[in-house]
């Protein structure tokens, strides 16, 4: 029988077997003996046959699960990485908003206290938000 890893099957069923020599090769100046396949009793063929495919539906079996194992870890790490991006971005971008707020805020209180005489007024009045902020100074500096 000539079939790839057919002497594991046959140690493995306890099956008498002789490894089948084909010829010699020379290798390096020395004849090498080259060995393709095994030599079986012709009754045990059939069930060596059968062993042999199920041997390699349960190899090919075993090679998807972990191919598919493999899929799912990728997408793991993927998605893992996602959220984590998605988390610092969010958090970064509302640390920035606040440097933002936080800058405009004060430059509008400078601005403020140059111009007009401190009012209770504006206690009163809601926080401005970044956008009005910016035009606002946008408009500062247009008058300049």
């Amino acid at each position: 029988m000539q079939l790839p890893h057919i002497a594991k099957i046959c140690r493995r069923l306890g099956v008498d077997f002789a490894p089948a020599l084909a010829g010699f090769e020379i290798r390096a100046g020395r004849s090498v003996p080259v060995i393709d396949g095994v030599v079986i009793c012709q009754e045990f063929e059939t069930l060596i046959r059968d062993a042999y495919h199920q041997d390699m539906q349960h190899k090919a079996e075993e090679a998807r699960k972990k191919r598919i194992q493999e899929g799912e870890a990728a997408w793991h790490s993927m998605l893992r990485a996602m959220l984590t991006r998605l988390h610092l971005q969010e958090s970064y971008a509302a640390a920035t908003e606040e440097t933002l707020l936080n800058d405009s805020l004060s430059k509008m209180k400078r601005n403020d206290r140059s111009r007009t005489p401190p009012s209770d007024d504006r206690s009163l009045q809601k926080p401005k938000t970044v956008v009005e902020v910016l035009t606002e100074d946008q408009l500062d500096m247009e008058e300049i």
